[in-house]
This record gives structure tokens, sequence and C-alpha cells, in this order.
């Protein structure tokens, strides 16, 4: 394999890594008809190009729970989901909002 596609492939990799998150600070952006979240501070990836963060809507949340867009949350996600007999791991569309975080 070339040194250039070699490296190329390198970063591809890590960037695909980068994207695994198991724990991730989110800002609260709405709350009306249902909650939304983003990532709270920008990805940076090695090749540096910027990618668009990307909006998390209706994550699952604790009984009880009450949100105020601007509020930051700890968020986690659920290593894997089983729906319809099909099974996702660590997508971003399994967040589970633990709770608020005073910065």
């Amino acid at each position: 394999m070339s040194r250039k596609l070699n490296s190329l492939v390198q970063k591809r990799v890590e960037n695909l890594i980068g994207q695994l998150n198991t724990l991730m600070l989110c800002k609260v952006i709405q709350v009306i008809p249902h909650i939304e979240i983003i990532s709270y501070f920008d990805a940076k990836y090695i090749d540096f190009e910027n990618y668009e963060r990307t909006k998390i809507q209706k994550p699952i949340t604790m009984q009880g729970a009450s949100f105020q867009v601007g509020d930051i949350v700890l968020t986690g996600f659920l290593q894997e989901f089983v729906e319809d007999g099909a099974t996702r791991k660590f997508d971003i569309s399994d967040a589970v909002i633990i709770g608020k975080v005073n910065l």
C-alpha cells in the first residue's frame, strides 16, 4: 500500500473512532414539541475537516426530568439497542440524558 493511501486510510479510521462516544456533554437546543440536543464541543478531526455537529432528537430521559433550552447535560449512549429485530451499537440516536451539568 502506498504511503499516501496508507495515510488516508489511517486518518479515516481515526476519524471514525473519534466519533465513537460513550459519554458526551450536550446542550439542550429545543424542548417543545420534543427535546433536542447537540454536542457541546465542536469535533476536532486529525485531517482538520469540519463536520456539522449532529442534532440528537428525542433522547431518552429519566422519568420526571425537566430541561430548559441552554441546559448542559451529560449524555450517554447505549452500547447496544435492539429494535424490530435489528441491532444498533453505539448509535447517536440511542442517546440517554443522565442529568444536568454545571460548568
